[in-house]
């Protein structure tokens, strides 16, 4: 049967979800899982980009409450990782290897938009080859997708599909696959309504924050909080004006991923914290700023050039 290309035109589709602002990010893909009669969940990955592996989370280690609370489903533990935003601590119960400990992981923030670009398409028969300008090539028999090729470092890579339905259980180099379905779909949704095979996509997945505040922790109220200037080169200043503040605050710097690049204790000055901060050898990139007063806290970003 004559092999046809399907080459592709351009088209942007923006998929928008909401989430609150500045979320927490654990970084961990989870199943459930009984160990010792106790419900919980299982880490099936550690990502790359997470809080959880800057805190020495490893796979298969055994959550089993996060803060006190029991969690054994996925989406408990959402429930009560989205109450808190980035730079906001967790403490994890978890088994590893037969003994019981705890863990306080900071937490670090998402990466909220993705996009992906679909070069072209052929097909052969009841077969379909999906091919990503990421070196990604996703082949479909009779509709279904049986296996997804990766070229890392210059290697080829491929996993079949056939054991992988659920797609939490995926090795952390595939963990794109879900989103490039989704954008798979989306195309042949465009397709199907524009009675063409002939088109081009370039999915931008987008997530739009809101500003929604905590349930868990209580944000300090005040009259001024500024980190300035803003973007800057790693040298700034900050100032909180703020009533109700402990006698001595303490504050913090992280980065994307929820790692302590710099700390101290301050004094409340009649009210007022003010700090001239130099972060030598910084890399560019967005990074928070995070005081702390008693179980009060508050938090700011700014972007180093």
């Amino acid at each position: 049967m004559q092999k046809v290309a399907i080459f592709l035109l351009t088209l942007l589709i923006h998929v928008s979800f909401l989430t609150k602002a500045n979320e927490g990010y654990l970084g961990i893909s989870i199943k459930p899982y009984e160990l010792d009669l106790k419900q919980g969940l299982r880490i099936i990955n550690v990502f790359d980009d997470g809080a959880a592996l800057v805190s020495g989370i490893k796979e298969n280690d055994f959550i089993f409450q996060v803060n006190g609370y029991n969690v054994t489903s996925p989406t408990e533990l959402k429930n009560i990782i989205q109450q808190f935003q980035w730079g906001d601590e967790v403490v994890l119960t978890y088994i590893r290897d037969g003994v019981l400990s705890t863990k306080v992981v900071v937490l670090g923030h998402q990466k909220k938009v993705k996009t992906y670009e679909i070069l072209k398409t052929d097909k052969l028969g009841n077969i379909e080859n999906w091919y990503f300008k990421d070196n990604t090539t996703i082949v479909f028999e009779e509709g279904k997708p049986v296996s997804i090729t990766k070229k890392i470092d210059g290697v080829k890579e491929t996993l079949e599909l056939a054991n992988y339905q659920d797609y939490e259980r995926l090795p952390q180099k595939f963990l794109d696959l879900s989103d490039k379905l989704f954008i798979i779909e989306k195309t042949k949704e465009d397709q199907l309504s524009r009675n063409s095979s002939a088109n081009s996509i370039v999915v931008i997945k987008e997530i739009v924050s809101v500003e929604t505040p905590t349930n868990i922790i209580e944000s300090i109220s005040y009259d001024e909080f500024k980190v300035f200037p803003n973007p800057n080169n790693g040298v700034f200043d900050v100032r909180l004006k703020a009533n109700d503040l402990d006698d001595k605050l303490m504050w913090t710097v992280y980065d994307l991923q929820g790692r302590n690049i710099l700390n101290g204790v301050e004094e409340n000055n009649n009210g007022t914290f003010e700090k001239h901060i130099t972060l030598d050898n910084i890399a560019s990139g967005t990074y928070l700023f995070y005081i702390k007063s008693g179980n009060q806290r508050i938090s700011q970003q700014f972007i180093v050039e």
